[in-house]
């Protein structure tokens, strides 16, 4: 007699987490974006930035600084409220969609300087940290023979920093972020200084 085989009763469905809110932020959490709010700002209100500083020998850390707190903070917004997700001015590709995107990979190439971030031509030409102040070319451009390659400027009143084909300008991409995520994230919650030496109670 053949008996019929029973068909796998089928896998139950993935619950999904709940989406965090800001009233969900930790102790913790509200420390790590407390500092990086606060060093966006000092570093920001200097004129680290200002084109009387173009060689100074501390503009490329001044800038992975902010790299590295602007990718943090936009991370948390993510998480903790709503992805920051416009594109004015921001040159969407397969990879980068919005000015989270883009400031990740930003971040990336600050870090990692041996990574395709870098390249404008695929093995022929690389492009790392170019800062523009004000509308202009970079030189030489395009890039012979590619004719259709080129670093710009496009804004007279900002500061645009380049890596690759990607660019980031001061005013309108960074400033403009971190505005937007003190708009979801600020104020921050408080905390009684003993929660980090003893605990929540119960």
């Amino acid at each position: 007699m053949r008996k019929r085989k029973r068909k796998p009763p089928p896998l139950p469905k993935p619950i999904k987490p709940p989406k965090l809110t800001k009233s969900d932020i930790d102790f913790f959490t509200a420390g790590e974006l407390h500092n990086d709010f606060m060093r966006l700002e000092e570093i920001l209100a200097s004129d680290i930035f200002h084109v009387s500083n173009a060689h100074h020998h501390l503009v490329k850390s001044a800038f992975i600084e902010v790299m590295v707190c602007l990718r943090d903070l936009l991370s948390k917004v993510d998480k903790y409220g709503t992805r920051i997700s416009f594109t004015d001015d921001v040159s969407v590709t397969s990879e980068i969609k919005n000015i989270t995107d883009l400031v990740i990979f930003i971040r990336d190439a600050v870090s990692h300087s041996y990574t395709y971030h870098h390249w404008v031509v695929p093995d022929v030409v690389k492009s790392s940290f170019i800062v523009m102040y004000g509308k202009k070319t970079f030189y030489p451009c395009p890039f012979a023979p590619y004719e259709n390659v080129a670093i710009s400027s496009d804004y007279k009143d900002d500061v645009c920093f380049c890596f690759g084909l990607q660019k980031i300008y001061l005013k309108r991409h960074i400033r403009r972020a971190v505005d937007l995520a003190k708009d979801q994230l600020l104020p921050l919650p408080e905390f009684p200084m003993d929660v980090l030496s003893y605990g929540r109670p119960d």
